[in-house]
């Protein structure tokens, strides 16, 4: 490169000088990769979505009782205690009703089933089925359609016109899906608990915004030996390559592998009904993390300190280091996804995260 750059640094834009037509070979470059990603993202979305007709009107989906099948949650008690009003409401969908499910309150219910518990569990069941009544009704039900169609067109309509009420409707639903917990969550605890919810998340994203900054900045200690207090740092090329190589990218792997854990306790506690939902809201959010705190947040704060850092010896050339430091702080993300392309298969394995929190 025209700017002779070392390590890492030399695979990146700024290795080139701004003022060199070379330039425009990296923007070529730039341009074609961001086009052949965009043209996947298309191609997978096509994929997915041929594969997921495929799935719903396959014969082996569309004969079990889940497909036709829908989760109704935030019911209002006045529905809830009147099962004659729910069937007229969703008796106006294609094919009409078969059955309608008012999930109750079931604590006494006992779900040991040891050998010797059978036979005194089943008779339990049976007797509190027929004294249904006695079991407070959750704000929850299951309604079952005649035809497929008429479970997904049920998703789709608003129910209500209650803020909140019957909000969240889930089509093909499965009882190892359900989380059956939280279905007891009234519709204004699920709202609270989804406020407190995105509270932590967005100090979540903020404490992480401060860990990855000083993180980034570690790639650029060797801007620190120009100070006094870091003199010992000159010349001491093992321990300026295992900081500004190795820690910062280890320490952010690490945490980004903990984080999925965290956000699936948040969702399951906001009252999330399904596990499906919260493996799809989780990796909404762990996206967003990953957009902002892995890539933004690296790239700027490590400019950003690199430019502080010299603009104190030289006040007047900030903007042209600007120009040329920005290009270059790209060397955390090259450290960071090569880490991951060399310990991904290892990690797999090991599975250290779930390892460690089975004996927390």
């Amino acid at each position: 490169g025209t700017m002779k750059l070392t390590g890492l640094n030399s695979l990146s834009m700024g290795n080139v000088d701004p003022r060199s037509n070379w330039l425009w070979v990296h923007i070529g470059f730039f341009a074609a990769i961001v086009w052949w990603s965009l043209w996947n993202i298309v191609g997978e979305l096509r994929i997915y979505t041929h594969l997921r007709m495929w799935w719903l009107t396959h014969p082996n989906t569309v004969s079990k009782a889940g497909a036709s099948t829908v989760l109704v949650s935030n019911v209002p008690k006045s529905l809830a205690n009147d099962e004659s009003r729910l069937r007229d409401l969703f008796s106006m969908f294609p094919g009409g009703i078969r059955q309608v499910f008012v999930n109750r309150m079931c604590k006494k219910l006992t779900k040991n089933h040891l050998a010797a518990e059978i036979a005194k569990c089943n008779r339990f069941i049976a007797k509190s089925a027929n004294n249904m009544d006695s079991m407070e009704r959750q704000s929850s039900a299951l309604v079952m359609f005649n035809q497929q169609v008429g479970a997904h067109m049920a998703a789709q309509t608003v129910l209500d016109y209650r803020p909140f009420s019957m909000g969240q409707v889930t089509a093909g639903v499965n009882p190892d899906d359900i989380i059956w917990s939280n279905l007891e969550i009234s519709p204004w605890s699920r709202r609270i608990r989804g406020y407190v919810t995105f509270a932590i998340t967005v100090g979540l994203t903020l404490l992480w915004t401060i860990i990855a900054a000083a993180l980034s900045s570690l790639v650029q200690v060797k801007s620190l030996a120009n100070f006094e207090a870091f003199k010992w740092l000159r010349g001491n090329s093992v321990v300026l390559g295992i900081f500004s190589g190795v820690v910062p990218s280890l320490v952010l792997a690490l945490l980004m592998s903990v984080l999925p854990y965290i956000l699936r306790l948040l969702l399951y506690i906001e009252g999330t009904t399904t596990r499906s939902q919260i493996k799809l809201r989780m990796l909404h959010r762990l996206f967003f993390f990953q957009t902002w705190n892995v890539y933004l947040v690296t790239i700027f704060s490590s400019s950003i300190f690199q430019i502080a850092v010299k603009s104190v010896s030289e006040p007047g050339k900030i903007v042209e280091l600007i120009q040329t430091q920005v290009p270059q702080s790209a060397t955390n993300i090259l450290t960071y996804v090569l880490l991951l392309a060399f310990i991904g298969a290892a990690k797999e394995i090991v599975q250290g995260v779930p390892l460690a929190l089975r004996y927390l």
